[in-house]
């Protein structure tokens, strides 16, 4: 690969370690990095509940993730325990956009999820010291000072290296920011295993990749890319090859065409219902059936809609709506795609009955021929 001929600036991905947790500390005037405190949504009218985030204190503790039960939770009275607040956590999460744009314009801004931020700070590095590390340093010392709150970031030459560095490489970091240069590709990217630890590959993606003796990124990187296509289907045959390769050509303040069409599904609940664990069984049907029209089409989504319509009572059928939309960056996978899902569903629903759920995804196009001819040099 020829990567003078590929884009290069400074990107930043930046990630608020424990988002959720952390801001529940900080608003009590607890250190986020020595509280063990978890944030659990409770299953309203059961003994059930679902950790929604656990600070690195108590994972340490307790030994607990993201994602477990309330079952799982010990008795002890050093563990805090609280409801979560998606307004609040919604509402710091402008704040902390709002002091990017203290260092970046807002065209060099992509708010990516409710807790990562990527940054093209390309054109305003040099005003804070002789490297990235200046800039990297004020904005984490910004949001500390302002908010409370600790980041993570990832550095690279393009988005798509970046978000790797922040998800591979800042874990292994003393300082937690990693960093990701086309020239650290063969060594820092290609051995990484399992496929499932790299962003955009998930467990049915990387169990597909691995029937057929891929295993490493190194792997999809020396696989012929035809045959990577005709395995894994031309759109995702070319995101992962292009993974593997470390390309990104998109720009942050270049978003993807309008495009009137869209793609979407949506299921009704007769009776409405308010059981976290059907009304997520329900996102996913949904959300996996949408996804496959997408790409028997052809076709990648830039951005991904979630709405839910309450049951304001058993005489009413329509009630009302709530919905939220997430831009996606580079081409999803359906895992990736359906966790994004769920983060909006999560910031949607606080236990109400929902009677209908609806997934759609939006600005459908068709990757370039330059997109698709990745393994092709450029002129």
């Amino acid at each position: 690969m020829n990567y003078q001929h590929e884009p290069h600036g400074l990107f930043l991905v930046v990630d608020n370690k424990s988002f959720f947790a952390s801001v529940e500390c900080t608003v009590r005037g607890l250190d986020p990095l020595t509280t063990p405190l978890v944030v659990l949504r409770e299953v309203p009218h059961t003994a059930h509940g679902l950790v929604v985030a656990a600070s690195p204190m108590a994972k340490k503790m307790f030994h607990l993730h993201n994602r477990g039960t309330k079952s799982q939770l010990p008795h002890d009275d050093r563990l805090i325990i609280v409801p979560p607040r998606m307004e609040l956590y919604e509402k710091r999460n402008q704040q902390i956009n709002e002091l990017f744009l203290k260092f970046v314009g807002k065209k060099e801004l992509l708010p990516y999820s409710i807790d990562e931020s990527i940054l093209d700070v390309s054109h305003h590095w040099k005003k804070y010291g002789p490297s990235v590390d200046s800039i990297v340093k004020a904005i984490r010392q910004e949001i500390y000072q302002q908010l409370g709150l600790i980041t993570t970031v990832g550095i690279g030459d393009n988005p798509l290296l970046a978000k790797l560095a922040l998800d591979v490489v800042a874990k292994e970091q003393p300082d937690s920011v990693g960093r990701l240069q086309y020239r650290d590709i063969p060594a820092k990217l290609w051995p990484i295993h399992p496929l499932t630890n790299v962003w955009g590959i998930g467990k049915q993606t990387a169990a597909k990749l691995n029937s057929l003796g891929i295993h490493t990124l190194g792997d999809i990187a020396h696989t012929d890319p035809h045959a990577l296509q005709a395995a894994m289907g031309k759109v995702r045959g070319t995101s992962l090859y292009a993974t593997a390769w470390g390309i990104d050509r998109s720009h942050l303040d270049d978003p993807r065409p309008h495009r009137s069409h869209s793609i979407s599904n949506s299921h009704v609940i007769t009776e409405g219902s308010s059981n976290e664990h059907e009304l997520r069984q329900t996102l996913a049907k949904v959300g996996q059936s949408a996804f496959r029209r997408v790409e028997k089409q052809g076709l990648v989504p830039g951005n991904i809609s979630v709405s839910l319509t309450f049951q304001d009572s058993p005489e009413d059928f329509h009630g009302h709506s709530v919905s939220k939309t997430r831009n996606f960056v580079g081409v999803p996978d359906q895992q990736s795609a359906l966790a994004i899902a769920v983060r909006l569903f999560n910031q949607l629903w606080h236990g109400e009955d929902v009677r209908i759920v609806f997934v759609g995804f939006g600005n459908l196009q068709r990757l370039t021929s330059e997109q698709l001819d990745l393994f092709a040099p450029k002129e």
